[in-house]
């Protein structure tokens, strides 16, 4: 099994940030460990406005086919949204040590159990939410 240490992915993380031009409000949202696991993005206000920046990331630093090395294989194939990006995702993890995103990639979860794999009693907290519906429970 595979555990990260998020103390050290979230010191990463900014680092990550400031290497490609990617800011955000620290008076108003924090990256932080969440109490279910991993890491979130949470509110320092009760309430935020509206229409509020929150962030702004470059379009160079967004994990896209328009970013990617492999994006003249992804056009000459005409492969387009979730296919494309899985398959940009999976070449950056496979060439990793040498990828832009390398540091980004190694914050996500190596594993995130969807709810169709849950043990029944956990499923079963799902029956009012659409995914319970899907779940049939």
């Amino acid at each position: 099994m595979h555990f990260l240490n998020y103390d050290v992915v979230l010191k990463n993380l900014e680092i990550f940030f400031d290497s490609n031009d990617i800011v955000y409000n620290k008076r108003l949202i924090e990256i932080a460990i969440s109490d279910i696991g991993g890491l979130g993005v949470f509110s320092l206000k009760q309430r935020i406005k509206s229409n509020t920046i929150l962030g702004k990331i470059s379009k160079a630093s967004i994990i896209s086919k328009r970013n990617s090395q492999i994006r003249n294989l992804i056009n000459e194939c005409n492969l387009k949204g979730t296919l494309a990006l899985t398959l940009v995702v999976m070449f950056e993890f496979i060439y990793l040590k040498h990828s832009k995103w390398k540091i980004y990639l190694e914050s996500l979860p190596f594993f995130e159990p969807l709810p169709f794999t849950w043990p029944r009693n956990l499923q079963k907290e799902l029956t009012v939410t659409s995914i319970g519906n899907l779940l049939s429970i």
